[in-house]
């Protein structure tokens, strides 16, 4: 998967992923968990079941 952030995006998430000594792509992924958790949380528990294994 290709995720197009425009410059100042990029450049924030480096100088954070510097600072906290993690990679982009798990700043990424924690935040997309994170999101999914608190925004679709009734979706995932009806998902088809082949999400859930």
């Amino acid at each position: 998967m290709t995720v197009r952030l425009d410059h100042e995006q990029h450049l924030r998430l480096r100088v954070f992923s510097v600072h906290q000594k993690r990679s982009s792509q798990e700043i990424l992924t924690l935040a997309l968990d994170k999101y999914i958790d608190e925004n679709a949380p009734a979706a995932l528990d009806t998902a088809c079941l082949t999400l859930k294994s």
